[in-house]
């Protein structure tokens, strides 16, 4: 799909529309290979996707961190939240840097890749000065009746926007413990938050440091 015919693409059209009625729940599919930060209206760009997608069907996103590149530089949660509102799950995420300073090694060697985990702390894990590029994944499990516009559930799940959407809010704080021993143990949260943020990055940047791609 493009907007242009220069590349002879199979369907013709401009994602800054709504796609028509024929599109609507045809694949099982659908790949972004760079394509969404190239276009304005990125609300109706994502919901083009879910239309698009038949239940079943999996989305995947690759796109980049770059300055100027497009109109935007998307952040992982963005993809987390949006589909996690709109009927999807199976959720995949993995951030590569992009190295291409070394001509001699070959591809699947050159590039360092992270897997991410929703609302991860990344400071000291990503080398910032290299182009990031987000790879995501999900499976579309329901067919809702209208677009869910989401609230960013990195802020709320930290307690700043009032009540976070029930799949973000639990957290494994509150799983592990019996409800009734929860309202005993709410003062210790902030120390149990810090000390969990602390061990995640800790585990995060051994994982770094030997995983590729």
């Amino acid at each position: 799909m493009d907007k242009f015919d220069s590349d002879r693409p199979a369907v013709l059209h401009d994602l800054n529309d709504p796609i028509p009625a024929d599109l609507k729940s045809r694949f099982g599919m659908v790949f972004d290979g760079g394509t969404i930060e190239h276009i304005f209206d990125v609300r109706q760009v994502m919901g083009n996707i879910v239309d698009m997608l038949r239940p079943g069907g999996c989305v995947v996103h690759l796109c980049s961190f770059a300055i100027d590149h497009g109109f935007y530089g998307f952040s992982p949660v963005l993809f987390y939240d949006f589909y996690g509102a709109n009927g999807f799950g199976d959720f995949e995420c993995y951030l590569m840097e992009l190295d291409l300073s070394d001509v001699t090694r070959t591809y699947a060697n050159r590039h360092r890749c992270v897997t991410y985990e929703y609302g991860m702390t990344l400071d000291g894990v990503l080398d910032t000065s290299k182009e990031i590029l987000i790879f995501f994944a999900a499976r579309k499990q329901a067919s809702l009746t209208t677009l869910t516009v989401p609230t960013q559930g990195s802020y709320a799940r930290r307690g700043n926007l009032g009540e976070a959407p029930a799949e973000i809010a639990q957290s494994a704080f509150d799983r592990l413990l019996p409800a009734w021993v929860q309202p005993l143990a709410r003062p210790l949260r902030p120390l149990l938050r810090t000390a969990y943020r602390q061990y995640r990055r800790a585990q995060t940047r051994r994982a770094a440091s030997i995983t590729r791609i």
